[in-house]
């Protein structure tokens, strides 16, 4: 689960395209599957926050997202990088 917790107008709308891309079956080998996703309050301690967050539930991945990746190496060299992000897309 990835929870969204402060993001403006122009973040929403990007979220809710990948919302419709999930809900529409996009299947793809190197990109995890949607389970999930919506929004709601946070509680915890017996208080329930004030904000809506939103939040998407996907397919565990194994190894870590792309993301844990760049992480974890420190980086990467602009060679690798161009390659990685050319997969992305």
């Amino acid at each position: 689960m990835k929870i969204f917790k402060d993001f403006g107008e122009s973040t929403k709308e990007t979220w809710e395209i990948e919302l419709q891309a999930g809900y529409n079956n996009f299947n793809h080998e190197n990109v995890l599957k949607m389970i999930g996703a919506g929004k709601n309050f946070i509680i915890t301690k017996a208080k329930q926050s004030k904000k809506e967050y939103y939040f998407t539930v996907t397919e565990i991945c194994q190894n870590g997202d792309f993301f844990d990746f760049i992480l974890d190496s420190d980086g990467v060299p602009d060679s690798i990088g161009r390659q990685l992000f050319l997969q992305v897309i």
